[in-house]
């Protein structure tokens, strides 16, 4: 007769075992990734020194790279000061102007910048305003302004000193003002918003404000 033994482990040492037995270092990869090192942010006049000492080296690749780091910048630095030219919203309104768009800075100088923010009101009312540096509609605008007979029913003409600004209806409830600031052009539509309201909010001091900031 054949004996049969019968081995039985206990279910805590089965978990314990792991631990139990001599632990083994993890192999070294061949080759360990490397991490990538954070971008510092650069100034201007370190931009233009590289600009430079790549131009010099003859390395107009980087030269060229670093002129469009810098021309963002400075696109950068602008909309901060147009913006901050923009008129504060009106008693029991808010003002929120779009982000900046790093693309679009980049372009500044080559396509032109537009800055867009909307102030919202009581009740649903509201005015979208946009600002187009060296905007391609400056000379459509400037034909308008030329020619009453392309102004359409209803548009008037207002005057900003020595700019001038075309008011119209829009929609049901609501009107668009354009505003020719030297090559610039300014643009709000209100909603549920009076032009005679429209027009407290884009003032003469905002007309001027934007004028400065813009020249700046």
């Amino acid at each position: 007769m054949k004996l049969r033994t019968t081995i039985s482990f206990s279910p805590l040492l089965l978990v314990l075992a792991p631990a139990l037995l001599p632990s083994r270092a993890l192999p070294l990869l061949p080759n360990p990734q490397e991490r990538q090192k954070k971008v510092e942010a650069k100034d201007f006049p370190s931009l233009l020194t590289g600009a430079k000492a790549a131009w010099e080296a003859g390395h107009f690749g980087k030269a060229s790279a670093a002129l469009k780091e810098a021309t963002s910048l400075v696109a950068t630095k602008h909309r901060e000061v147009i913006v901050a030219a923009f008129p504060s919203a009106p008693e029991g309104w808010a003002f929120k102007p779009s982000k900046p768009n790093d693309a679009a800075g980049m372009m500044m100088g080559f396509a032109g910048m537009a800055i867009e923010g909307k102030y919202t009101g009581p009740e649903g009312s509201n005015v979208k305003v946009n600002l187009s540096v060296d905007s391609p509609m400056i000379q459509m605008m400037s034909m308008a302004f030329s020619n009453p007979a392309l102004l359409g029913d209803g548009a008037e003409v207002i005057t900003y000193g020595k700019y001038k600004a075309l008011l119209k209806k829009s929609g049901r409830d609501g009107f668009e003002l354009s505003i020719l600031i030297g090559d610039d052009l300014f643009q709000a539509n209100s909603h549920r918003v009076s032009d005679d309201d429209l027009l407290a909010l884009c003032n003469q001091a905002m007309v001027d404000k934007l004028a400065a900031a813009l020249a700046n």
